[in-house]
């Protein structure tokens, strides 16, 4: 690079005219790391504008795809779906190793945050790319975990004979107990038990495989083979999250069985393994007290349930805990603890009550108390427990409403979204009197380098002045004032040069975090018409198979209702389509506001 050339050869002058000075070897130390900086800044900016396939050049575009794995990491899928579906249909990084990566790294962001309808459009993409994707056997393994959940038999059958039984995916143990899981979902009990009985004990999937085993058998009825397969988990060697999670589950299952045929001590020797880091610690401590109250130990099972009401105070359990605390009381002769207990317990569920009955009556709106349970975040309406919330929740008809009506919200919220966003894009792509793009980008990310330049050669001057005033005679004194006065003139171009750069670097970042808004916006916009467009097709098969109970003629008036809004989605999508393209994206990114200021050469 000839810029880089400059200042090695600027750097090597003032070297050698300062040798002789051994008082400013740190300085020339400090100035030779700073040009080495320098190099390294020209040719990442030479990689960036020369490997790029789309508006995102090759350094931004590795910059973005780490930060979005790192919010993969972290649990933050949907704002790293939001980023690698920018890398994946910008095409940054189709040249690069990681393109691949980016395909699979969004799909798994969409099925962790349930979106399991557009996970498999991208795994299909996956598919389509075939065998040399190094993600493909992964996305066939995914795609029918997410067919098995959507109850997508016909997708899932496909999909099943189409890559394994075909053989075209080498079965492995996560494939084997994927579909396991898969089959187990659709019902098909005796392929699922053939498949979790086939793991060996010294596969990873064991333990989760026995447990399921152990399921099977409780809800046969077959208590004493539950009981056998839940010691099988309980006796593995933990090496993993997932396989501790598992043997807790069994322990408390082991304490259920136990309590259930009477074997109480058993029973509690079981609820004591589970920890109180644990989850399922409050179900230990709720169930480990029956199990000591049937073995007589009251004073202990007293002692159980105040650990209980002072770590889970708001816990779904509570109320059933303090009234057992008064009565092991009065089974203690602690009548004076018991008295108290009981006046609070009245106390305190006295307005609870009274509030159940004005929300069953109607005359206390629901909706704040749902939005409570829906959204900790949400304002607390006040008077009502988080338990009791909870139990209102937990009614399957309530939560079927709240569930259509927070779909509703969430709809009318990214409608919202979409229509500034398009908004946006369209006083963008109206401001056409002005060109910007990448090689706007690159000239001021060079009149940054311009000034890292000008700031080496003041540093040179500021030395070689140094060496000057002490070694130049009297009759040189002119020359060095001269010097210095040269070296003032290259501050303050240096000054304003980089006064320049850094503001219309600041513009271009605040443009570029818009431009990225609105493509995020669009892609969850994106997501939600697919969902729509899924739910609303699956009702109009449902009235078109004559199972539904309404009349006729609101059967009719339902299914124009239905297919106006799937040509409106329709629509729409085809919008936000063209909103996506690279067309779109190319001729926002060489758009700018009016009146971009010229900077010198």
């Amino acid at each position: 690079m000839r810029l880089s050339r400059l200042v090695l050869l600027g750097l090597f002058w003032s070297g050698a005219a300062l040798s002789a000075d051994r008082t400013t070897p740190d300085k020339l130390k400090d100035i030779d790391e700073e040009a080495s900086d320098l190099r390294s800044a020209v040719n990442e900016l030479s990689r960036n504008f020369s490997e790029r396939s789309g508006f995102i050049g090759a350094a931004e575009a590795r910059q973005r795809y780490e930060d979005a794995v790192y919010l993969f990491l972290i649990g933050e899928y949907p704002k790293a779906a939001m980023d690698f579906y920018i890398l994946l249909n910008s095409h940054s990084l189709i040249k690069s190793e990681l393109g691949r990566d980016v395909d699979w790294y969004l799909a798994e962001c969409l099925f962790q945050t349930k979106n399991y309808r557009s996970a498999a459009e991208f795994y299909r993409m996956i598919l389509d790319v075939g065998p040399s994707h190094p993600f493909f056997s992964d996305a066939v393994r995914r795609s029918l975990e997410a067919f098995a959940i959507l109850g997508d038999d016909l997708a899932f059958d496909s999909y099943y004979k189409s890559y394994i039984v075909t053989g075209k995916v080498k079965t492995t143990d996560l494939i084997n107990y994927t579909l396991a899981k898969s089959f187990r979902l659709r019902g098909e009990t005796a392929r699922a038990r053939a498949l979790f009985d086939a793991f060996v004990p010294t596969s990873e999937f064991y333990s989760r495989a026995r447990y399921f085993l152990g399921v099977y058998n409780v809800s046969e009825g077959k208590l004493a083979e539950a009981t056998l397969e839940f010691q099988k988990v309980d006796s593995v060697a933990v090496t993993t999250p997932e396989q501790q999670e598992v043997k807790e589950l069994a322990e408390l299952a082991l304490g259920s069985l136990y309590y259930e045929t009477g074997d109480f001590v058993k029973a509690s020797e079981y609820y004591r393994k589970i920890p109180s880091t644990s989850s399922l610690y409050p179900d230990q401590l709720f169930q480990g007290t029956w199990s000591l109250i049937k073995q007589e130990l009251y004073g202990d099972a007293l002692e159980q349930v105040d650990i209980f009401l002072v770590s889970f105070p708001d816990h779904r359990y509570a109320p059933a805990m303090q009234l057992l605390q008064g009565k092991l009381q009065m089974k203690l002769e602690r009548y004076e603890e018991a008295r108290v207990t009981f006046e609070n317990l009245s106390q305190q569920y006295g307005p609870v009550v009274k509030r159940m009955g004005q929300l069953a009556d109607g005359s206390l709106e629901l909706r704040p108390y749902l939005n409570r349970a829906l959204d900790e975040a949400a304002p607390d309406p006040g008077g009502m427990p988080k338990y009791a919330i909870e139990l209102i929740y937990s009614d399957p008809e309530v939560r079927r409403a709240v569930v259509a009506w927070q779909g509703v919200q969430d709809e009318r919220s990214e409608l919202e979204e979409a229509e500034r966003s398009l908004r946006e894009i369209d006083l963008a792509l109206s401001n056409t009197g002005n060109s910007l793009g990448s090689f706007v980008t690159a000239r001021n990310q060079l009149g940054q380098l311009r000034g890292g330049v000008m700031s080496l050669r003041a540093r040179l001057l500021e030395a070689e002045g140094m060496w000057l005033r002490s070694r130049v005679p009297g009759e040189s004194r002119p020359a060095l004032v001269a010097l210095l006065d040269s070296r003032e003139r290259v501050l303050e171009s240096m000054a304003v040069s980089s006064g320049r750069a850094s503001q219309a670097s600041d513009r271009l970042q605040v443009y570029d975090e818009q431009v990225q808004q609105v493509q995020q916006r669009a892609f969850r916009l994106q997501q939600l018409v697919d969902e729509s467009t899924a739910e609303a097709t699956s009702t109009l098969e449902y009235l078109d198979s004559g199972r539904s109970r309404l009349p006729p003629d609101e059967v009719r008036k339902l299914r124009g209702q239905l297919e106006a809004q799937l040509a409106e989605l329709s629509e729409l999508k085809i919008s936000l389509t063209e909103v996506g393209s690279e067309a779109i994206r190319r001729k926002v990114m060489r758009t700018l506001e009016t009146n971009n200021p010229k900077e010198d050469n």
